[in-house]
């Protein structure tokens, strides 16, 4: 596979970094775990001129920002660049980004450019040919508020070419090019404001991917052959203004990049231009624990979404827990790109092996998809309300018998235990006991396969069809039952009660069997805490591994599976993917252990501090070029 630009000797860094996302306090999804774990260490480059460019939302920027008044800005390029915006209409709050390393926050607000909006999107079609007039808010508001960052960014390169200084703009996906657009349109001086562009994923390769089973093959053979996708498809699928602005920044920006060779391979085919440089995604490595401490929170954070589950199946049948595993899935409701699919099929061929084996033992996967919800289902909330009730009980009862027993040793009075027990656990308590387990042991039928109502008819949804027509359907005998949990994980919510985070350290491992994944930092994150993970080598953490890692497709001795996809029919991925969960499920407890701690390891070699050097080498390449012109 080809490589992009990776590094060399150039020109000093910038005097001053403004990154901009449209994910900058205004968590969205992946990128927003990019910018923000990489921040602090942009801030050791940069220092106090370093600044991350976002919208300003004020229910989220309540949370993620402290703003701090303008006169109290110590920074006399960006008061007066703020200030100067502002006669124009734009308001900018200038404050600190509560991520860690505290850096110093931009957020635009575009509200006033609004009215002006098909205005803007004429000056785009006349000036660039970025056929926008199918496009909705989707596109539209991007647009508007990275138009303003480039407005912002003007009246600052203003100030600092006053000062004889220099500045580097990196903008994170199309959402935010359009500053680039802008200052292309006003022909702005940019001597002294280098550019630097990085597609996370290619909006067409996105949709593209997800309709074409050869979607890879068609790459291989496209650069292989010197040719170029049929652009076209982009009408077909109602991204065509988002395609054009994003090939447009490819062309103009003085340094073009992305996160792995798999997306630069799209890039090229896609967008007719191959990246200067590869980006790769990294993890903040001051947040990695000792082995030790995550063994610790592992058992403690099961036990609780073990109980879940008992509260969960419990009033249907009684379920075995011990020596049991929780795995899962995770991700955006990318049915085929996320390799959702392939996940559930191996799930169901691993239950009928579990069954034809006389497996007694029950273990649960969870597939963590977010979609559309009517709100918690009220037979599930009464199951968790009733166990939890008798949680609680049966603790009372237990610390009333504790003080007890060790009122009794400690002033040497005889235990009768036949005695003892009536003193302590009376009729009406044993009573109580009886009441609530009646209560909760009253389901017919079968457990649920989600927990939520759907927001639309449960007959049009990918999972549970394909759930069911796998046979995992949580029958007493099915020996793997699956939780479909269609929300976001909160420590708020009335089910599960934890967070994302947590509920990976209570799980054993991660499965992301995924056909497209330009980088992939699910299997990374689960690593990083210490879980197993399964990835593919059609991912760019896959293939980052494969070749920085030392690891080997599919070798399961290192924490991280790596799944053969590419050149494979489904059958054999199926059927290798549904060996590995069953490998995962029969470990003994020490052989998972080592795999662990194998798998932390290895989520170190994607350390920002070794990533962010290409980060650096981007940006002083992107200045060689400004100050050329």
């Amino acid at each position: 596979m080809r490589g992009g630009y990776t590094g060399g000797k150039s020109s000093s860094k910038p005097d001053y970094l403004f990154e901009a996302s449209f994910e900058v306090c205004n968590k969205v999804g992946g990128i927003y775990t990019v910018v923000s774990t990489k921040a602090k260490y942009m801030k050791e480059l940069y220092g106090e001129n370093y600044y991350a460019i976002g919208p300003y939302f004020k229910d989220k920027a309540r949370i993620e920002f402290e703003e701090i008044e303008l006169e109290g800005w110590s920074d006399e390029v960006i008061k007066q660049a703020v200030k100067n915006l502002s006669k124009k209409g734009i308001k900018c709050h200038c404050g600190k980004w509560n991520v860690p390393g505290n850096v110093n926050a931009i957020l635009v607000d575009y509200s006033s450019l609004i009215d002006a909006k098909n205005e803007i999107k004429r000056k785009l079609w006349e000036s660039f040919k970025i056929d926008s007039l199918r496009a909705g808010w989707d596109f539209e508001e991007p647009m508007l508020w990275s138009y303003a960052v480039g407005m912002l960014i003007e009246e600052i390169s203003k100030k600092l070419k006053d000062s004889n200084k220099t500045c580097v703009l990196h903008m994170h996906e199309w959402l935010s090019a359009f500053a680039l657009l802008y200052l292309k349109m006003k022909k702005a001086d940019m001597e002294n404001i280098g550019s630097v562009f990085t597609t996370h994923a290619t909006m067409l390769g996105r949709a593209y991917a997800h309709s074409n089973p050869n979607f890879h093959e068609e790459i291989e053979e496209g650069l292989r052959k010197g040719k170029r996708i049929d652009e076209s498809l982009a009408y077909k699928f109602c991204i065509e203004a988002k395609h054009q602005t994003e090939k447009k920044a490819a062309y103009l920006v003085d340094v073009f990049t992305t996160v792995s060779e798999v997306t630069a391979d799209e890039c090229e085919y896609i967008l007719g231009k191959r990246p200067d440089i590869i980006l790769p995604n990294g993890i903040d490595a001051d947040d990695l624990h000792y082995p030790e401490l995550l063994s610790h929170m592992h058992i403690l954070l099961k036990r609780k979404v073990m109980n879940f589950l008992r509260g969960y199946f419990g009033p249907y049948y009684q379920i075995n827990t011990e020596n049991s595993r929780i795995i899962f899935i995770s991700g955006r409701y990318e049915f085929k790109n996320k390799g959702i699919d392939i996940f559930i099929k191996a799930l169901g061929r691993v239950n009928e092996k579990l069954k034809a084996e006389g497996e007694t033992t029950d273990y649960f996967a969870f597939l963590l998809i977010p979609s559309a919800t009517a709100g918690e289902r009220e037979d599930v909330l009464e199951n968790i309300s009733l166990f939890r009730g008798m949680q609680n009980y049966v603790d009372e009862l237990l610390k009333e018998m504790k003080v007890e027993i060790l009122d009794r040793i400690a002033t040497k009075r005889t235990l009768s235990w036949n005695s003892f027990l009536k003193e302590i656990m009376p009729e009406e308590k044993i009573s109580q006991l009886r009441k609530l387990s009646l209560s909760f042991q009253s389901r017919d039928g079968n457990a649920p396969l989600c927990p939520f109502n759907l927001a639309y008819e449960e007959s049009k949804d990918a999972i549970m069809n394909v759930l069911k027509e796998n046979n995992l359907l949580n029958r007493k005998e099915d020996k793997i039952k699956v939780v479909f949990y269609p929300a976001y994980l909160s420590l708020s919510d009335r089910l599960l009660c934890m967070d994302y985070r947590s509920f990976l350290l209570a799980s054993s491992a991660g499965i992301f069997p995924s056909y497209y994944e330009p980088w992939g930092y699910t299997p990374l994150e689960a690593a990083l805490l210490g879980v197993l993970a399964v990835t593919t080598d059609l991912t760019g953490y896959g293939q980052f591994l494969i070749k920085n890692g030392k690891i080997k497709i599919e070798d399961d001795s290192n924490g991280i599976f790596v799944l053969k996809r590419k050149g494979r029919n489904e059958e054999e991925i199926v059927e290798s993917l549904a060996k590995e969960i069953y490998k995962i499920l029969k470990y003994s407890k020490e052989d998972i252990g080592i795999r662990k701690q194998r798998a932390y390891m290895i989520a170190k070699l994607s350390d920002w501090r070794k990533m962010v050097k290409y980060y650096l080498e981007a940006h002083k390449k992107a200045l060689e070029k400004a100050t050329k012109r």
